[in-house]
């Protein structure tokens, strides 16, 4: 499930109809980009065999699975898209970083996550304005991701952005609703990143970023609340994905609703 968003968290008067009703597809809060940093760092921990899985057998067994995840699949809305960027970025790499390797926490491996990131993006910094960050990081982005698809196959997992796993459209529920399709969806995540990140993390996700955006080419979201009939054919089409894939294991990012809907 996507970590938190300024409407899942912020003051009950913040998320009244007359107030949230131009807002959609809402990005992730500074709670919410925090804790998927908190994630990729737990599974950093585990890659590189720090403290054990677990103590529990059935969480080191479900946690062997995820670090051994064949495909990262995601929901499109952005929050959903920004989780999987930040906090699954371990499971994206080709060569996790390891103990006794160079990695993101040493000299040589900071040298060469530098000299693979787009020139140019560390030119953001807070004391910018949101627009010219977003418009930059938009860019950046942009052209990081020219050569994404034909280094899809040498570069490591990437992530497929799934419809089908979407969060439940409510009555009211305007941040299930989209705002962009096709890659626009991965350049709207990045761009609203640099309201929470720091520069430097935007250097990393603009380098390493790759998405599929096959699915998404046109409107993939409801504008009306969608029936039950809706939601179970939506999930029954899902599990149809996952049982034909090709993969073993796969790391879905979605939505709280949506899940419990599914596991009922």
């Amino acid at each position: 499930i996507h970590a938190p968003t300024r409407w899942a968290t912020g003051p009950v008067e913040t998320r009244s109809p007359p107030l949230c009703a131009p807002q959609v597809d809402h990005p992730l809060n500074e709670k919410g980009y925090r804790q998927a940093c908190e994630l990729r760092q737990a599974i950093q921990a585990a890659q590189n065999g720090v403290g054990g899985l677990s103590s529990s057998p059935s969480e080191a067994a479900t946690l062997r699975a995820l670090l051994a995840a064949q495909a990262i699949w995601s929901s499109p809305l952005t929050r959903a898209i920004q989780t999987a960027l930040v906090g699954l970025q371990p499971l994206l790499e080709k060569n996790p970083p390891a103990v006794g390797r160079a990695g993101s926490g040493s000299a040589a491996g900071a040298a060469a996550e530098e000299a693979a990131r787009p020139a140019g993006l560390q030119r953001l910094s807070s004391s910018e304005s949101t627009a010219s960050a977003l418009s930059e990081a938009s860019r950046l982005w942009a052209a990081a991701a020219g050569g994404a698809a034909a280094a899809a196959e040498s570069a490591g997992r990437h992530i497929e952005l799934k419809p089908n796993a979407r969060e439940k459209k409510n009555m009211g529920g305007r941040d299930t609703q989209g705002l962009v399709v096709g890659a626009d969806c991965a350049r709207r995540a990045l761009a609203k990143l640099a309201q929470v990140a720091p520069a430097d993390e935007l250097r990393g996700l603009a380098a390493g970023a790759r998405l599929n955006c096959d699915e998404v080419d046109e409107a993939w979201w409801n504008t009306s609340p969608e029936g039950k009939d809706e939601v179970q054919e939506r999930m029954r089409e899902l599990l149809h994905q996952i049982h034909y894939s090709e993969h073993d294991t796969i790391v879905i990012v979605g939505h709280s609703h949506f899940f419990r809907a599914l596991f009922q």
